[in-house]
C-alpha cells in the first residue's frame, strides 16, 4: 500500500513543482487576457501570454546582451499588473470552468509531478537544453553549442516553460513540461466542453454562464483517456509534442470561427480572433523545427476553405492575412538568423536530391499505412475526415463542412510532408520503417477530436444532448476521470522502471569521483546506448563525458582493444559485459553488475562497482 501510494507522493518538491508551473500558468494567462481583450477565445488565454513571452524572449535572446532571468523580472512585474487590470475589466482571468476541471484532474497533476526525466530524448535534449539555458542565461552559440542537446537548434518556446518553472523555484524542475501538457490538454478539454455547454443552452433556450461538472469531467476524458493519440510516454515527459499538438487544436479552431464569423458579416469579431490566432502562431511556429510545415498548412487551409465557401468574400479574409501571418514570420526569420549564425549543424536537414530514397516511396507508404492500421480509432477518424473533406471541397454549405476541409487539409497534407522528410531527410534504416510516424500525428490530435466532437453535435443533435443531461452520465463522467490516475497509476509511473533510476543514481554518484580534467567513456555492450544519454545528463555537462559504445554500434575485440590501450579515456563506466570486452581490458568482470574503472600507468583498475538491479534488462 505504501509503495502504491508513493506513485502519488512521494517527495517534497512536488509541492514547489505544481507552484512553479502555476505561477508560469498564470503568468501567461494574465498576460493573455489583457492582451487578448474581453472577447478573447478564452481557453486559448495563456497561448497569447505566451506568445508575448515569446516574442521578448527570442527577439531580445537573439538581439541583446541581456540575460533571460534580467528579462523575467520586468515580465514578471508586468504579468501581475496585467493580471489585475484583467480581473477589475471582466471580474476573471481564468476560463469559466477552469477551476473545476483543475479540481476534477488534481490526482493526475499530483501524481505527475511526482515524476522525472526518463526517456531517451529528454536526457539528450529536451531536460538538457533547458538545464544549458538556466546555466547560460542565454541561448546556445557557436562556443557552447556542443554542451546543449542534440536538437540546440530547435526553436526555444517549450524550452521557456521549464526555463520560467525552474527560475522560479532555483532549480531545474523535470516534471514542468509534463504538468504543463496536462495543463494544456485539459485547456482543449474546457474548450469542447464549452463548444457542447453553448449547444446545449441553444437547444434548451438557457443561458448557463460555464461547463457544468460533468461537462468539465467529459472535456478533461475527451484529451486524456478518450483522445486517440494519447501516449503516457510523450504526454507525461518534457517532451514538446503536446504543446504543438494543442496549439494545432487551437489555431485550427480559431481560423474557423474566423471563416463564420465572416460567413455571418461579423468583420469586428473575425478582427479580434484574427489578431489572436497571429499571437498563436508565434507560438507554434516558434516550438520544434517541423511545425513551421503545420503553420503553413493551417493558414493555407484557412485560405483554401474561404476560397470554396460561397458565403465567404475572399477580400475580407486578406485583409485580415497580415495580422495572421506576419508576426509568426518575424519570430520564425529571428530565429533562423540565430541558427545561421551560431547553431549550423544542430537540426535535421535535407539531403541533396540526387540522394533521396525516391525507389523506396511504394514501401516507405506501406509502412506509414501498416502504422497507422495499429491505431484503429485514429486511423477511423482520419478516414471520416477525409470522406468529409472532400465532399465538402466540391459542396461547402456548413460550418460543419468548413472544419471538415479545414482538419482534412491538414492532416493529408502534414503526412505528405512527413513522406516526404522521410525521403528526403531520415536516414534510410528510419525512412523503411516511418520512424516516429505515430509521435508526429500526435501533433493532429486534438483537431482529429475537434472534428469527431463537432461531428456528434452536428449529427446528433438534441439526442447526444439527452444522453449527456442524463443523471447516471454525468455521474460515470465525474467518477471516470476521478478514478483513472488511481486505476492507472503504476503504468502512468514508468519513470520508476529499473534501470532508468539505476542509471540514474550511477551517473550522480559519478561527480564524487570525477575532475573535470577527466575523460570518460560509457561501455555498453548489451545496451541501447541509454545508459550514455544518462550518465551525460546526470554529470551536468560538466565536459568529462566523451563516448560510447552499445549494442547498436556492434562493437568487437578491436573496439575494445583500442579503447583500453589508448589514452583518450581517463575512465570507463562498464553497464553490460561480454567477452570481448573482458579480453580488451585484460581482465574479468563479474556479470550483473556495473563498474567503474580508471586507467593509472598504462592499467585499469575498478574504482567501485554497483550490483545491478533483480530482474534487471539492459535498455
Amino acid at each position: 500500500m505504501i509503495n502504491y501510494l508513493s506513485n502519488f507522493f512521494e517527495h517534497s518538491g512536488q509541492i514547489t513543482a505544481l507552484a512553479s508551473i502555476m505561477a508560469v500558468w498564470l503568468g501567461f494567462t494574465s498576460i493573455g487576457a489583457y492582451i487578448g481583450g474581453s472577447n478573447r477565445f478564452q481557453e486559448a488565454t495563456p497561448f497569447l501570454g505566451w506568445a508575448f513571452i515569446s516574442f521578448i524572449f527570442t527577439i531580445g535572446g537573439v538581439f541583446t546582451s541581456i540575460s533571460f532571468t534580467t528579462m523575467t523580472i520586468p515580465l514578471a512585474l508586468l504579468a501581475i499588473i496585467f493580471g489585475v487590470l484583467s480581473y477589475r475589466r471582466d471580474g476573471s482571468i481564468l476560463p469559466p470552468g477552469f477551476t473545476r476541471i483543475v479540481i476534477l484532474t488534481l490526482p493526475i497533476l499530483i501524481l505527475v509531478s511526482a515524476m522525472v526525466g526518463s526517456q531517451w530524448d529528454e536526457f539528450t535534449d529536451w531536460l538538457l537544453t533547458p538545464r544549458q539555458l538556466l546555466e547560460n542565461d542565454h541561448f546556445p552559440n557557436k562556443t557552447n553549442k556542443s554542451l546543449s542537446g542534440a536538437l540546440a537548434a530547435y526553436p526555444f518556446n517549450w524550452h521557456f516553460v521549464t526555463f520560467l518553472a525552474s527560475r522560479f523555484t532555483g532549480h531545474l524542475e523535470e516534471s514542468a513540461g509534463a504538468l504543463f501538457n496536462i495543463l494544456l490538454l485539459l485547456s482543449f478539454g474546457l474548450y469542447l466542453a464549452r463548444m457542447i455547454k453553448d449547444k446545449i443552452n441553444f437547444y434548451d433556450n438557457i443561458t448557463v454562464s460555464k461547463p457544468s461538472w460533468s461537462l468539465c469531467a467529459l472535456g478533461a476524458l475527451l484529451t486524456t483517456a478518450f483522445n486517440p493519440t494519447f501516449a503516457q510516454k510523450v504526454v507525461l515527459t518534457s517532451y514538446a509534442d503536446v504543446s504543438v499538438a494543442v496549439a494545432v487544436g487551437f489555431a485550427v479552431s480559431i481560423g474557423w470561427q474566423i471563416l463564420n464569423a465572416i460567413s455571418e458579416n461579423h468583420k469586428e469579431n473575425a478582427r479580434i480572433l484574427s489578431f489572436q490566432l497571429g499571437l498563436l502562431f508565434i507560438v507554434l511556429i516558434n516550438l520544434k523545427q517541423v511545425t513551421f510545415v503545420l503553420f503553413i498548412l493551417i493558414a493555407g487551409s484557412t485560405v483554401i476553405t474561404a476560397a470554396r465557401d460561397p458565403k465567404i468574400k475572399m477580400r475580407d479574409l486578406f485583409s485580415l492575412l497580415p495580422i495572421i501571418i506576419i508576426p509568426a514570420l518575424v519570430i520564425y526569420l529571428t530565429w533562423r538568423y540565430h541558427v545561421a549564425l551560431q547553431l549550423e549543424g544542430k537540426e535535421f536537414s535535407i539531403r541533396p536530391p540526387a540522394e533521396w530514397y525516391i525507389a523506396e516511396i511504394p514501401q516507405i507508404l506501406l509502412r506509414m499505412l501498416l502504422v497507422l492500421t495499429k491505431k484503429g480509432l485514429y486511423l477511423f477518424i482520419f478516414i471520416c475526415v477525409v470522406f468529409f473533406a472532400i465532399g465538402s471541397l466540391f459542396r461547402l454549405r456548413t460550418s460543419f463542412d468548413r472544419l471538415a476541409l479545414m482538419v482534412g487539409i491538414v492532416m493529408l497534407g502534414y503526412n505528405a510532408f512527413l513522406l516526404f522528410s522521410y525521403v528526403s531527410a531520415f536516414g534510410k534504416s528510419d525512412a523503411l520503417r516511418a520512424a516516429s510516424l505515430w509521435r508526429y500525428n500526435m501533433h493532429l490530435g486534438p483537431i482529429a477530436i475537434l472534428f469527431y466532437v463537432y461531428g456528434l453535435i452536428y449529427f446528433f443533435k438534441r439526442n447526444l444532448f439527452i444522453f449527456l443531461e442524463r443523471q447516471v452520465t454525468k455521474n460515470t463522467l465525474i467518477i471516470l476521470i476521478v478514478i483513472t490516475p488511481f486505476i492507472f497509476a503504476e503504468k502512468m509511473r514508468f519513470d520508476r522502471a529499473k534501470h532508468v533510476p539505476f542509471f540514474r543514481s550511477i551517473g550522480a554518484e559519478l561527480n564524487q569521483f570525477l575532475k573535470d580534467e577527466n575523460s570518460l567513456i560509457v561501455i555498453d555492450p548489451k545496451g541501447s546506448g541509454e545508459s550514455a544519454a544518462v550518465t551525460r545528463f546526470q554529470l551536468n555537462s560538466r565536459g568529462i563525458y566523451k563516448n560510447y559504445i552499445s549494442l547498436h554500434q556492434k562493437p568487437t575485440l578491436a573496439h575494445f582493444i583500442k579503447i583500453f590501450e589508448s589514452d583518450t579515456y581517463s575512465h570507463a563506466l562498464v553497464h553490460s559485459i561480454n567477452s570481448d570486452l573482458q579480453k580488451g581490458l585484460g581482465q574479468k568482470l563479474e556479470k550483473n553488475y556495473s563498474y567503474l574503472l580508471s586507467k593509472e600507468q598504462n592499467t585499469w583498475t575498478t574504482i567501485k562497482r554497483w550490483p545491478t538491479p533483480e530482474n534487471f534488462q539492459f535498455q
